[in-house]
């Protein structure tokens, strides 16, 4: 009887530590998602002021620290949307698409993930033309460089051109000159 009754303590004892621990798990639960719905709020209405850049660092604290909470998916598709906002001053494709991946392992395909995966495609769109857009601004450079450079040459060359035509000039006027004394010194010479 003595083992029973020892027995039926532990018992209870047992239940009230679940019990409290369940409890505890609950109000644990409850802090966290309040703390959640704080932060939200904070973003939503740094995002209705137009602080773009703060609103996306509250979404991206939820997103990141609260993963398990009922606003991460919701987290998460604004830190998103705010990443691909040109009105964000520090919006960044590369951070969206961080945002959008993470957006689409979220569980049973949230809400809008049709529009995420359009958007993915057209980031990566984006990208591609960016670097061929970065290629062309190169070539660009390289052949406006060597345009200079013949520029350059070219205008060194005409200068010698001028200078040659100027020495001929000279030259000639000298010649004729000459001409004119061989001619002046053959009729002196012809008159004695």
């Amino acid at each position: 009887m003595n083992r029973c009754r020892t027995c039926l303590i532990l018992t209870m004892c047992g239940g009230f530590l679940l019990a409290g621990w369940a409890c505890s798990s609950f109000d644990a639960a409850r802090d966290m998602e309040e703390r959640v719905a704080r932060h939200m709020a904070a973003a939503d209405s740094l995002e209705r002021a137009g602080d773009f850049r703060t609103a996306l660092l509250e979404y991206g604290l939820v997103a990141q620290h609260y993963a398990g909470s009922n606003s991460y998916a919701a987290a998460v598709h604004r830190a998103a949307v705010l990443s691909l906002d040109p009105r964000n001053p520090a919006s960044n494709d590369s951070l969206a698409m961080y945002w959008l991946d993470a957006y689409l392992r979220i569980p049973n395909d949230p809400p809008s993930a049709d529009d995420a995966r359009i958007q993915i495609g057209l980031l990566r769109r984006a990208a591609a033309m960016q670097t061929s857009l970065a290629r062309v601004r190169a070539e660009t450079d390289s052949l406006t460089l060597v345009i200079h450079r013949q520029n350059s040459v070219a205008a060194t060359q005409t200068q010698r051109l001028l200078e040659a035509e100027a020495q001929l000039k000279q030259a000639q006027e000298e010649l004729a000159r000459l001409k004119q004394v061989d001619v002046q010194l053959s009729r002196t010479r012809r008159t004695r």
